[in-house]
């Protein structure tokens, strides 16, 4: 505000880094640091020290994923990314990482355009900001391909997202969802619930299957 009387422009500048004008001013030099949104989650009530936290894309998923998590405490907390925001917020991810003695992050989101940005999005950033990259839900991801609630893609798609998925998620998966896509149809995340979590398909969600 003080440089440049918009509360925005050095977010802008930086670029998701540390530095400004192609590394020629750091944030350091400015007497800043990069500031994050906040990442609501829940940690079990017996500790988890070691195990990933999960990441999960809209609410609905976090509310199912956190009560199971209460009871089941397979990983160190549950956290919800909130949608496209998690891409700004994922800089707070560390500090929960931190916080609660966790081993990495896994996230899960929606299987459909939107919903695999954030996690390319969010790595990239990660990736400019010398941090870990968060990994698929493997398991997760591989059931929803098979077993989830087909809807309608509402966007048209070209290949350039695809290509860009690779290295992010496992070929077996990038090419299923390439698959999904080319027909026209998208996965949402809550086609994996309670009922699920609760059920059979129970050991799909847990971390040692990511």
């Amino acid at each position: 505000m003080q440089i440049f009387g918009d509360e925005k422009r050095l977010d802008q500048l930086r670029k998701g880094g540390s530095t400004l004008f192609e590394g020629r001013i750091s944030l350091d030099d400015l007497a800043c640091y990069p500031v994050a949104p906040p990442l609501p989650y829940e940690a079990p009530g017996r500790r988890a020290m070691g195990r990933p936290i999960l990441v999960l894309e809209n609410y609905h998923s976090f509310d199912s994923f956190r009560r199971w998590n209460q009871k089941q405490a397979l990983y160190a907390a549950v956290a919800y990314g909130g949608g496209n925001a998690f891409r700004q917020g994922a800089g707070n991810l560390d500090e929960l990482i931190a916080r609660t003695g966790a081993g990495g992050a896994i996230y899960l989101g929606d299987v459909d355009p939107a919903g695999v940005r954030i996690l390319v999005g969010a790595n990239a950033r990660r990736k400019v900001e010398g941090r870990a990259p968060l990994r698929p839900h493997r398991g997760l991801y591989r059931w929803l391909l098979a077993h989830g609630h087909r809807c309608p893609l509402e966007t048209p798609l070209g290949d350039e997202l695809v290509h860009r998925l690779t290295g992010v998620f496992p070929s077996d998966v990038v090419n299923a969802i390439a698959e999904l896509w080319s027909r026209g149809k998208r996965v949402p995340q809550e086609s994996y619930g309670l009922e699920q979590l609760d059920g059979n398909d129970a050991a799909t969600a847990d971390p040692d299957a990511a």
